[in-house]
């Protein structure tokens, strides 16, 4: 949200460039992070066995809204400008905080944590090293798993960065109708969710 909000407001290179980097340590916080949090409360529920449908029924979900919300782009672009898409990503972001500052983790995550506490700097950098080394070789070790890293990696990531050049303000500035942009990035995000 920090990152939105300085570049609708800043147009100095560098300090964008520094919101790009924020919001791109903001996305890798995210990472991961939220489905760990869901299968952990699933967990504390005693119902762990339901993260696979819940993460799926996620998932399509939001897959289905980034295609909607993407097609709704071009109305709030016809309204609003270009910054419009911008300033409603933002209101996102400011209820999005109000969620997670609601949210409570379960119990077990603090009680790991305060037994964690004990550790110096060596000991959590080992236990992290031990962690990572354990999380490839159960990767690496499933060929379900590799082939789920191989469609994330190849056919996910390379729908999703196609539209990256066909960005509105670049297009736009070559006469190309904002609105009809946001169609096109539909099709790429339609793509993306129906892999």
């Amino acid at each position: 949200g920090i990152s939105v909000l300085t570049i609708l407001l800043v147009g100095n290179g560098p300090i964008l460039v520094a919101a790009f980097l924020l919001w791109g340590l903001g996305e890798s916080l995210v990472s991961g992070a939220d489905s760990a949090l869901l299968y952990d409360s699933l967990k504390a529920d005693g119902r762990e066995e339901a993260f696979h449908k819940t993460i799926g029924r996620v998932t399509s979900l939001t897959l289905a809204a980034v295609v909607l919300g993407t097609v709704l782009c071009a109305q709030v672009i016809d309204a609003f400008g270009l910054s419009g898409p911008l300033w409603f990503f933002l209101g996102a972001m400011l209820l999005s905080g109000a969620v997670i500052v609601t949210s409570v983790e379960p119990p077990f995550l603090q009680e790991a944590r305060d037994q964690s506490q004990n550790l110096s700097l060596r000991g959590h950098t080992a236990a992290y090293l031990r962690h990572l080394r354990e999380s490839f070789r159960f990767v690496l070790n499933s060929k379900a798993l590799l082939v789920l890293v191989l469609i994330n990696i190849v056919v996910l990531r390379m729908s999703h960065l196609t539209e990256r050049p066909f960005a509105q303000p670049y297009l736009t500035a070559f006469g190309y109708d904002p609105e009809a942009i946001s169609y096109v990035h539909a099709i790429f995000y339609l793509i993306t969710a129906l892999s």
